[in-house]
């Protein structure tokens, strides 16, 4: 799937040589919704990493969906409140950029965290150790889709217009890592392969904000 990955990056490239001609940001349009795709890809992926792993230690899972999921849309809530609260240049690609950075590390972090859980003696630990990590992952999407949105709009998009595209991007994100991670990715390669996708997922977006990020911050 790597090269997969420098397909975006040979896009954005791309869109800025043609920027420099046309005076357009389409490039950064471009980085900002592929940042939007990424991390919607690579969050379900972390999620459906979690989940399998959840169920590889205690057996069984199905009762336990609800309230991993209820801890995840907490992290979302909790996310969005901070960044509307906290964050003053919301529409900074800068932070933006950052935040995909984030992402990979955490997703990462799972990587290396998850092998070492079915070791833990008990049970209630390693519940509390995967609803933390789910409410972090939650955490990260909800700073980064009212930063996505604001930085499309700081690029003069209509409002209805921006926060519908960037919404269906991250939905379409979010199914495609859905699928690959678990129909493709987990039962080929591991569980820890999907933590690995969603790493390289958001490196690639940081990558590709970074080039496309010239005077705009």
């Amino acid at each position: 799937m790597l090269p997969l990955l420098c397909l975006p990056l040979l896009v954005v490239l791309s869109l800025r040589l043609a920027a420099r001609r046309t005076g357009k940001r389409s490039d950064t349009s471009f980085a900002i919704l592929f940042a939007v795709f990424a991390t919607g890809l690579s969050i379900m992926a972390l999620q459906i990493a979690l989940i399998f792993s959840l169920q590889t230690v205690y057996g069984f899972v199905y009762e336990m969906v609800g309230l991993i999921a209820a801890v995840f849309m907490g992290g979302l809530a909790l996310g969005a409140w901070l960044c509307h609260r906290y964050v003053v240049e919301k529409a900074s690609l800068r932070n933006l950029l950052y935040l995909q950075l984030l992402i990979a590390l955490l997703a990462g972090l799972i990587a290396v965290v998850l092998p070492a859980t079915a070791a833990l003696p008990s049970p209630t630990t390693v519940f509390l150790l995967f609803s933390t990590l789910t409410f972090v992952a939650g955490l990260a999407n909800g700073v980064g889709f009212p930063l996505s949105t604001t930085c499309y709009l700081a690029l003069g998009k209509r409002a209805d217009r921006s926060i519908g595209a960037v919404y269906g991007v991250e939905l379409h994100g979010a199914c495609l890592g859905a699928i690959i991670a678990s129909a493709v990715v987990a039962p080929m390669l591991g569980i820890v392969a999907c933590c690995l996708l969603a790493a390289a997922a958001n490196a690639t977006a940081f990558v590709v904000l970074l080039i496309s990020r010239r005077s705009y911050a």
